[in-house]
């Protein structure tokens, strides 16, 4: 079960201050820390919703400040996570119906104190359960992406194969074999990318490496490039998973000539010393992940030059970035 938070933010949507209080001492009696904030408007609404995050929101159906509905929407128009329980004079089934259909998460008669606690922390629960798993799941894009990037900058040629096809490959092995980019390697054999003299010798390899047989898992050959040009090389074999799939690791490491792979060029655009897409994905994943764990509001800001391609054509392609503009007053 996730842990949950010390303290419940809860907000009150109410006419009478004694009864909210009975509300916040409800939970407090249950041993869970409160701090609740009354909400006395539509704009004061608004103000406490973009100001922090909020756990749960009680609503009364007597309050003359805005009606339950009235807040939800604005909960929905921002995006946000907050169980709303509509606290009710009375109870039947096509009014628990209708706030359900709505996106009210619960109603409760207003005397039902028991009730009311039980479905809170009922909503709670479920509230930190479902922020784990956004966190968990943000965790997982992170680190798949970082594993991306880390087989994406490395020097050693890696690819994945599938059935003898290849499912993955970084840019050191596309560059490697003489290709532009992985789409020309995809769903291509392993056998294409050896020498025919050394074929069918990879074929018995790899029947004994699958059935466990090999004592080995390297396999020397000549690699075949797509200008048909050969080299000799070393195959390094392991099993892995891909996008949940069992498949082989092909590995190949970066010796000679092939180990003056930059990894700097992964990293920073050559022409413009600006971030490379990848490295620029890479931060922003960070950010988000950063944005995931924090209780601040965060912001995203796009930039985009007026007149670009003039400053670009008087500047040149290697001046035009936002650290060299500022720097030399160019935006003066």
């Amino acid at each position: 079960m996730p842990k949950s938070p010390d303290t419940i933010r809860l907000l009150i949507l109410d006419t009478s201050r004694n009864e909210a209080e009975d509300l916040v001492n409800l939970l407090r009696n249950a041993g869970r820390a409160t701090q609740a904030k009354f909400v006395e408007s539509e704009e004061h609404l608004l103000e406490l919703l973009n100001s922090k995050n909020w756990d749960l929101f009680y609503a009364s159906e007597r309050s003359e400040a805005l009606t339950a509905e009235q807040a939800l929407a604005h909960i929905k128009r921002l995006e946000l996570d907050i169980p709303l329980i509509l606290l009710s004079e009375s109870y039947d089934s096509a009014k628990v119906l209708e706030a359900l259909q709505k996106g009210i998460h619960d109603i409760v008669p207003m005397a039902e104190n028991e009730r009311l606690l039980l479905v809170s922390l009922r909503e709670l629960d479920s509230l930190y359960q479902r922020r784990a798993r956004r966190r968990a799941e943000i965790g997982l894009r992170d680190a798949e992406k970082r594993c991306s990037l880390l087989l994406d900058s490395s020097r050693d040629a890696i690819a994945y194969v599938h059935d003898g096809m290849h499912i993955y490959a970084n840019q050191a092995y596309v560059d490697l074999f003489g290709y532009t980019d992985f789409d020309d390697l995809e769903g291509m054999p392993l056998m294409d990318m050896v020498a025919t003299k050394d074929q069918s010798d990879l074929k018995t390899f790899l029947r004994s490496y699958d059935d466990g047989s090999s004592e080995s898992d390297e396999f020397s050959c000549t690699g075949c490039r797509d200008d048909e040009s050969e080299f000799d090389t070393r195959l390094l074999f392991s099993s892995a998973r891909y996008d949940g799939e069992r498949c082989t690791q092909i590995m190949i490491r970066a010796s000679g000539s092939e180990a003056k792979i930059a990894n700097t060029a992964h990293q920073q655009d050559i022409l413009t010393g600006l971030q490379t897409q990848k490295a620029f994905e890479e931060n922003i994943s960070k950010a988000i992940h950063k944005a995931s764990e924090s209780e601040q509001k965060f912001a995203a800001f796009y930039i985009q030059l007026d007149d670009f391609i003039p400053l670009k054509n008087r500047l040149g392609a290697a001046s035009t970035n936002l650290a060299h503009l500022f720097h030399t007053g160019e935006f003066a």
